[in-house]
């Protein structure tokens, strides 16, 4: 007589503590697979991978999609492996940028047209430096404080779907105008008033 035991594979499995996020991107991983493991290999795309029977972290520098593959050998040398295809998302950041229609200003004319050309974003926040609430158009159109000469830092806040986010910032200059009245008449007639032609 002869007993033969058999071992079951492994029942692979992992959880990951997030599924998407902002590239550069770092996700733990912890393995779930139950039994006495000997070895433990993941691939998290390409070329990469790492050895751990508990937790291991990786980082994901670009966007994309990833499969993750986790393969298990028990202490008898009993191999199995599972694939989570797409399992982790990790977004590119957008690139903000913008240009406005003038950056030095007279006060007589404090209106600025604002152009977005930011890549990779879907929702925009404007903060433009006036004590003005931030405005959350693609293109504002925004006029700014007539009063005295003043240089305002406008900066153009840029979300992704995921809420990546990134930041550009112009200074928009506005300067205070010298206006000069020239009167066209005087009156020379020793009243007090208007007794000299000058401009004020």
């Amino acid at each position: 007589d002869v007993i033969v035991y058999v071992e079951p594979l492994p029942v692979v499995s992992f959880v990951a503590d997030s599924i998407q996020g902002c590239e550069p991107f770092y996700v733990t991983f912890i393995n779930t697979t139950p039994g006495n493991l000997q070895d433990c290999i993941w691939n998290f795309g390409g070329n990469n991978g790492g050895s751990s029977c508990d937790t291991i972290t990786h980082l994901f520098q670009g966007g994309g999609l990833y499969d993750i593959t986790l393969t298990t050998s028990s202490v008898n040398g009993c191999v199995n492996s599972i694939t989570y295809d797409d399992y982790i998302y990790v977004e590119d950041n957008p690139s903000a940028s913008f240009t406005a229609s003038s950056t030095s200003l007279l006060s007589l004319n404090t209106d600025v047209q604002f152009t977005n050309s930011t890549i990779g974003a879907v929702n925009y926040v404007w903060d433009f430096d006036d004590d003005t609430q931030n405005s959350t158009a693609t293109n504002p159109n925004h006029t700014f404080p007539d009063t005295e000469s003043a240089g305002y830092v406008v900066t153009l806040y840029a979300y992704s779907p995921i809420g990546c986010v990134d930041s550009v910032s112009q200074v928009i200059t506005i300067k205070q105008e010298i206006i000069f009245y020239i009167p066209n008449t005087f009156t020379p007639d020793g009243d007090e008033f208007n007794q000299n032609f000058m401009p004020v």
